[in-house]
């Protein structure tokens, strides 16, 4: 069995990694983008006016909190009071505690609530507490013909497996090279953990998995399952800390990847409210499911990983660094850190640009 202390030193030898392979030529990364919290946030453009509307999890009484960019992403601006999703859907608790809002723009958007017109649109996908158990959290959709909303919330959860802890963490993604739309997210095990770091030690032999999965979907409604879930990654012993959890899929054109593009998949991994938490990174040439085989059980596909985290408590001066999102293109890039000189558990925002070469990514 590993020793707690080999797993301290361990972080600490990825920290100074990390921090010693993602030079950037200026201090962008290091400073948060407004006071407020604005943890694990997502963004999305609007192709009308080209303005950035951010999302993050509940705070506040706010289910769905919002930012705006109106000047091609270098500032944002928080929109106090506005919530994008004011009713989560009766599928959740009464405190639903939304997290981790993700949205996709749809070009022909058949949503539920319209008359199922064939309009550009919005998905919003959300995880928030199940009314059947209210300790989990499962994942849901919600539809707007503008990014900003409001979003109108489904009648039902999209994947809600409560016997292995729920889902969390979103992530809408459409992959270029074959018009289809998927959904990733992870499933919750930290939140039925069996003790150790995080309530769910990496090498306790009784952890729960938290795999991240991805689930294709009908490119009109967002919503539809197609086929099978895929297990695109899990946690590693013991340098995972707890969990895998908070995934970002990025496409890049490649002219010597399989199908024309390389995928990088960004996650984080540690425990959110300590100094462990960081942001990894794990690439694919082969097409978006990397080669996914089927051996008794769920399709299990798992990504090269890169040999150092992308963020780490430590660089640019930040703590806790975590929930990275990559927009669709590649260039842009926000997440959250944590404020250790405010009371309390205060993530806020933070962005930069990315620089991709080969499957190396840097920020720059």
């Amino acid at each position: 069995m590993i020793s707690l202390a080999s797993v301290i030193l361990l972080y600490l030898s990825s920290v100074a990694t990390s921090a010693q392979n993602n030079p950037s030529s200026n201090d962008e990364p290091a400073q948060p983008v407004f006071s407020e919290t604005f943890a694990d946030p997502g963004f999305v453009r609007d192709p009308k006016t080209n303005y950035f509307w951010a999302f993050s999890t509940s705070e506040q009484n706010v289910n769905v909190q919002v930012a705006l960019s109106t000047d091609n992403f270098n500032t944002f601006a928080f929109q106090k009071g506005m919530d994008a999703l004011p009713h989560t859907g009766n599928w959740t608790a009464s405190n639903p505690q939304v997290w981790a809002p993700d949205v996709v723009h749809v070009d022909n958007l058949r949503s539920p609530f319209d008359g199922l017109k064939n309009e550009p649109g919005y998905v919003m996908y959300y995880s928030a507490r199940s009314s059947q158990n209210s300790n989990l959290h499962c994942v849901g959709t919600a539809y707007s013909r503008q990014p900003q909303g409001p979003y109108e919330a489904s009648v039902k959860p999209l994947v809600c497996p409560l016997d292995q802890g729920g889902a969390i963490d979103p992530n809408g993604f459409r992959d270029p090279a074959t018009g289809k739309q998927y959904v990733l997210y992870k499933v919750d095990g930290s939140a039925i953990g069996s003790g150790g770091l995080c309530g769910n030690s990496v090498v306790n032999p009784n952890q729960k998995p938290t795999p991240i999965r991805i689930q294709e979907v009908n490119h009109a409604d967002g919503a539809t399952l197609i086929g099978d879930y895929v297990e695109i990654a899990n946690a590693i012993s013991p340098e995972d800390v707890a969990c895998v959890e908070a995934p970002s899929l990025l496409s890049i054109p490649n002219k010597n990847a399989l199908n024309g593009y390389t995928y990088i998949l960004f996650f984080s991994s540690g425990c959110y409210s300590d100094p462990s938490y960081d942001v990894k990174y794990a690439t694919s040439m082969t097409g978006i499911l990397h080669g996914a085989v089927n051996t008794n059980g769920p399709a299990v596909s798992h990504y090269g990983r890169a040999p150092a985290p992308l963020l780490a408590t430590g660089d640019y001066g930040l703590v806790a660094p975590g929930g990275l999102y990559a927009g669709p293109g590649g260039v842009n890039a926000i997440w959250h850190s944590t404020n250790t000189s405010l009371p309390g558990l205060v993530r806020q925002l933070h962005k930069a640009r990315l620089n991709v070469n080969g499957i190396t990514v840097t920020l720059v």
